[in-house]
């Protein structure tokens, strides 16, 4: 993935969206981020804090489980918009093997 779609270029004051989540992973200092493919949370810049929310993780099967994420910052590396999420090292390992699979985000 080469970059994160800016959903929120367009459309301001969208707060939902369905995309998914391209991989986890985490960044020099060790901590966890998602990369989605679109998304509508404004990353930290230019004074301003990064936006802040849930990623609520959906499985691929009818009945999958749902599992809520935190967002406790977004920020802007390139050309990706990383959502940084509030999960401890246990959950981010489970959360690695649950989405190897895929797995969708609103």
């Amino acid at each position: 993935m080469d970059e994160t779609l800016p959903l929120f270029h367009h459309e301001p004051y969208l707060k939902h969206v369905e995309c998914r989540v391209e991989r986890l992973e985490r960044d020099d200092s060790g901590q966890p981020f998602a990369l989605l493919d679109a998304t509508v949370f404004y990353p930290q810049g230019a004074g301003q804090l990064g936006d802040r929310g849930a990623l609520h993780i959906v499985g691929q099967e009818a009945g999958d489980a749902r599992q809520v994420l935190e967002v406790i910052t977004t920020r802007k590396k390139d050309r990706q918009i990383r959502h940084y999420l509030g999960i401890d090292d246990q959950a981010f390992e489970r959360l690695q093997q649950c989405l190897s699979g895929a797995g969708a985000a609103r």
